[in-house]
């Protein structure tokens, strides 16, 4: 996938999705939206996202998907109900919900072998504050390529990113949620110890 500015399709609008779809509409990025609640879209359709009813049309009118989504079960329903259904091609996948490690790299193999839509894993955290305020932690894995697109896709949104592969060939490049726990845990056992363990004043 070729540097440009993309078309985005944002796939779960609610207390996570919301402000961060506002913050890439703000980076001037075009999004197009969906949510199984459409009554919650208001505010981000008012502030220039492009409202959509059906998943397959999103996806055909959108370069990137962008999923935040509850859990597994419902990113498993959207990937294998509507996504593998759509008809679409040549896509890149950024999933932003926490899932089951296994279960992404099922999707992500499926989405690949059937439809060559790439996949990048990319969990957040920070609450809905660092949503609103573009400061969430985000670790991705995926393709060495399909990691850099995401990494300026979503610079609006985070204030560290850090990226790891399970696999040596980028077109099976995939990341677990687990396998990157490792370095923010110790990003924050860093930040706990700065802050409760400073120096005495003599």
């Amino acid at each position: 996938m070729t540097k440009k500015q993309y078309t985005l399709g944002f796939i779960g609008i609610g207390l996570m999705g919301k402000p961060m779809t506002l913050r890439l509409l703000d980076a001037g990025f075009k999004v197009n939206i969906w949510n199984r609640s459409q009554e919650k879209l208001a505010p981000v359709s008012d502030a220039g996202a492009i409202t959509y009813t059906a998943i397959g049309d999103l996806i055909k009118a959108s370069d990137i998907i962008i999923l935040c989504l509850a859990n597994t079960k419902v990113v498993e329903s959207i990937v294998q109900e509507q996504i593998l259904n759509s008809d679409s091609a040549d896509k890149l996948l950024i999933d932003l919900s926490s899932i089951h490690p296994e279960t992404t790299k099922q999707l992500a193999a499926q989405l690949k072998q059937d439809c060559n839509i790439n996949w990048v894993d990319a969990p957040v955290s920070g609450g809905t504050a660092g949503a609103e305020q573009g400061t969430l932690t985000i670790m991705a894995g995926g393709s060495i390529n399909d990691s850099e697109v995401a990494r300026e896709v979503l610079k609006p949104l985070y204030k560290q990113l850090s990226f790891n592969t399970l696999f040596n060939n980028d077109s099976e490049a995939i990341t677990s949620s687990a396998s990157n726990l490792f370095p923010l845990l110790n990003l924050i056992f860093s930040f706990k110890i700065k802050k409760y363990f400073k120096p005495s004043p003599v």
